[in-house]
């Protein structure tokens, strides 16, 4: 059963907010060591790699809209739209799985559409 009040979704949530906020050192609080970033492109792992995931991420964008968030005793979903400093916008979806109060894995999924309307043209 998910619940708005779950240990595991104010862990989510935390992390959720300082990395979209910029503040990638602050979400690395809420990570494990080992944590492992699944994403549409690639496979992160540790606090090294979620860096360089989120880092360059977070850098382009200029708003974020929570739509959802559902969570449970293990883990969390969250749905957003995540706005880009290149104009675009992009819905996402995020599953963490979170142990000991840190979050062992993510896994997102967002509309790759956007960033393909705004790449270079070749």
């Amino acid at each position: 059963m998910s619940s708005r009040n779950s240990a595991a979704l104010k862990v989510s949530e935390a992390c959720y907010r300082a990395w979209t906020g910029g503040q990638i050192d602050e979400a690395l609080t809420y990570l494990a060591e080992n944590v492992v970033i699944e994403a549409p492109n690639g496979r992160f792992e540790g606090h090294d790699g979620f860096v360089t995931f989120a880092g360059d991420f977070a850098r382009m964008l200029s708003g974020v809209t929570l739509r959802t968030a559902l969570g449970d005793d293990t883990g969390a979903v969250l749905f957003c739209d995540l706005e880009f400093t290149f104009g675009a916008h992009s819905l996402t979806a995020q599953h963490d799985v979170v142990q000991d109060g840190k979050i062992t894995s993510q896994t997102y999924v967002w509309d790759q559409l956007p960033f393909a309307q705004h790449a270079p043209r070749r």
